[in-house]
């Protein structure tokens, strides 16, 4: 594919850049989508979509730093691309916080768990430890601690963090 033939499809860079984090959006979307397909409780779910997102950094990890990437404060154009981005994030959050609301209302979930809220944390801090400032990285090996250990420990931790001690 020639230069010029690829800008009869898109305006300018940032327009291609941002249709390579939709392509991942969609790829994220579905890998959640599944992830929580006939699981329960909700804390169930709502680990599988933490364990769905490092899978997603392991399988597709261009897309998981282009999505990180973009969303810092270097882009700030609004077009149909961006707002189907928005879209899908929204729905991919969506889905974290109907896992935590189903796991309240089941009861495997804090009930003082904020839906929304938590959502945000665990997708945050999921992704904090996913993508480890280099200093870090290169400080495991040495102490004898694998990335991916390191992941699934942190995982566990906020399972705990949200689990509802006092079962029903």
């Amino acid at each position: 594919l020639a230069k010029g033939t690829l800008y009869l499809y898109f305006q300018n860079k940032e327009e291609i850049y941002f249709a390579i984090v939709l392509q991942g959006i969609r790829v994220l979307n579905a890998m959640f989508r599944e992830a929580v397909k006939g699981k329960k409780p909700g804390l169930d779910k709502t680990y599988a979509v933490g364990e769905a997102f490092y899978k997603f950094y392991k399988a597709h990890g261009d897309y998981f730093r282009a999505f990180a990437y973009a969303k810092s404060a270097r882009f700030d154009g609004d077009n149909g691309i961006t707002a189907e981005i928005d879209r899908l994030s929204d729905e991919n959050l969506g889905i974290l916080v109907d896992a935590i609301k189903a796991g309240i209302a089941d009861g495997s979930i804090r009930p003082d768990a904020d839906p929304t809220k938590t959502a945000i944390f665990l997708i945050e801090s999921s992704q904090s430890m996913i993508m480890l400032p280099m200093g870090f990285g290169k400080a495991l090996g040495p102490m004898g601690i694998d990335h991916e250990d390191l992941v699934y420990h942190s995982l566990g931790l906020m399972k705990r963090a949200i689990e509802n001690t006092r079962k029903r």
